[in-house]
């Protein structure tokens, strides 16, 4: 596990990928792409809502009413599992865990959020609506 800042780590990643045998000259999203690879912004995201879907399905011993509390008595748009974000005084709170993908994970189509199962097609679908 890395235990450096992400600015670090995207440092040794952009290094790492130019080392590669014709990828010298390319710029880092060259790079990723034809590596098939997201950035490591992408690839947090992408960890996140998994481990979203993962406690909104009750996989795991997290209680999601007290972690994600849904939004109540309105008409929402999208799917019915769009969650409540809190707001603080202070921006260190904003980067925590549970505030970082209320708004992705709100954002989601509901074909996304609702797929019953974890099939590799659900993966699928969830990077092709990441931004």
């Amino acid at each position: 596990m890395w235990r450096g800042t992400r600015n670090e780590a995207t440092i040794v990643e952009r290094r790492f990928t130019r080392m590669l045998p014709g990828m010298e000259h390319l710029s880092y999203e060259e790079r990723l792409d034809r590596l098939g690879l997201f950035s490591l912004e992408q690839r947090r995201l992408r960890g996140d809502l998994i481990e979203v879907d993962r406690i909104m399905r009750g996989v795991g011993r997290v209680d999601k009413d007290q972690l994600f509390p849904l939004v109540e008595g309105s008409v929402t748009r999208g799917h019915k599992f769009k969650v409540r974000g809190r707001r603080f005084r202070e921006d260190l709170r904003k980067n925590n865990f549970t505030q970082r993908v209320v708004m992705v994970w709100n954002a989601l189509p509901g074909r996304v959020v609702t797929v019953r199962n974890t099939l590799p097609g659900r993966g699928v679908r969830v990077r092709n609506t990441l931004p």
